[in-house]
């Protein structure tokens, strides 16, 4: 992790460049500052402190060497913070989020349709986009672009240059993910476990996604539930091969890590996902004000807009709604707003 915006500097960054990734409450969107650390940092590491730290920064899809020295370390400790951080889990796996949000919204969330162009007008925008193989073309008084950063800069139209720019340099790294299902019937060593850092593996981390529901059961259900993934340089190396040769890969390193494992995976699925999140290089802040700027009746929303993902996500979205809702409804509002 290089140790400020401007290159200052190379090795692991002191703790103090993290007090910038904590977002102030009521800010919109928190700092993705790389700044000098009052210390000239870690410097070199060993190797075993090193292969501890690179597996959890690469969950993030990026390396240690390209994302910002702030980011880094306090990705570490958003991640393995107990009590706080990622330790918190949603009953019956994220997807019941997005569940109940379309449920609020029935009736007004049209799935399986591709935006295509999205066009701030004077007095509105217009939306072309296709569904069931049709194309077709709405008009709205504003629109809230809730896209990763390049198919924002794809779909949205007459961008600022400076905007355009700033969207072009959002960095995504890639993931190769497998979800296993298990057919243990008796306790596993890794029943305890949600979440395991695996150094010098082919995949970064495991996840035992049916842990939660452990201590919540009188006695050990059958079956199970992992996850494995290769995010950064690890999933470059995996992206091209086929889907055999990567479970042939994973259920290696699994079985080395755990030999009870053994003769126990029923099934794999495999995924390649060329752009996973996105995550800010040194200097990644000076593209902020270009993001955050005004695009008339089109508003910007997502996880590349911060550092904190889904509550980046959430917290934009809610800023963008509430500035819309002002300006429906305040006193500067004409009959084309409402």
């Amino acid at each position: 992790m290089r140790s400020s915006a401007s290159g200052c500097g190379s090795g692991w960054p002191s703790p103090a460049t993290t007090e910038s990734l904590v977002p102030a409450k009521g800010k919109r969107t928190p700092s993705a500052r790389c700044e000098p650390s009052p210390t000239s940092g870690l410097g070199s590491v060993p190797p075993d402190v090193d292969a501890i730290l690179r597996p959890t920064i690469a969950r993030s899809s990026g390396e240690p060497e390209d994302v910002a020295a702030g980011y880094g370390v306090g990705y570490f400790h958003l991640v393995w913070s107990r009590g706080r951080g990622l330790s918190f889990n949603v009953i019956g796996g994220s997807g019941r989020l997005t569940d109940a949000i379309a449920h609020e919204l029935e009736g007004r969330i049209w799935a399986r349709s591709r935006v295509e162009e999205v066009t701030s007008e004077d007095e509105g925008v217009r939306i072309r986009y296709i569904h069931d193989r049709e194309r077709s073309e709405l008009r709205a008084r504003y629109a809230v672009v809730a896209t990763p950063a390049y198919v924002t800069r794809a779909i949205v139209r007459g961008l600022p240059e400076e905007t355009d720019r700033a969207l072009a340099a959002i960095s995504y790294g890639p993931y190769v993910v497998a979800g296993l299902l298990t057919a243990e019937t008796s306790a596993m060593p890794w029943d305890a476990i949600y979440a395991l850092a695996t150094p010098k593996r082919s995949f970064n981390m495991l996840f035992n996604t049916a842990n939660v529901l452990r201590p919540r059961s009188a006695q050990r259900q059958p079956g199970g539930s992992l996850m494995i993934y290769s995010g950064g340089s690890l999933g470059t190396r995996l992206l091209e091969l086929d889907d055999e040769r990567i479970v042939s890969i994973y259920t290696n390193d699994l079985y080395d890590l755990f030999p009870e494992s053994r003769g126990m995976v029923r099934e794999i699925v495999v995924q390649r996902w060329l752009h996973g999140l996105p995550y800010p290089r040194p200097g990644r802040h000076l593209l902020q004000p270009a993001l955050e700027r005004s695009l008339g009746r089109v508003y910007l929303a997502g996880d590349y807009l911060g550092t904190w993902y889904t509550e980046t996500a959430i917290r934009t979205g809610m800023a963008a709604a509430g500035d819309i809702a002002g300006r429906l409804t305040g006193p500067g509002s004409n009959v084309h707003d409402r």
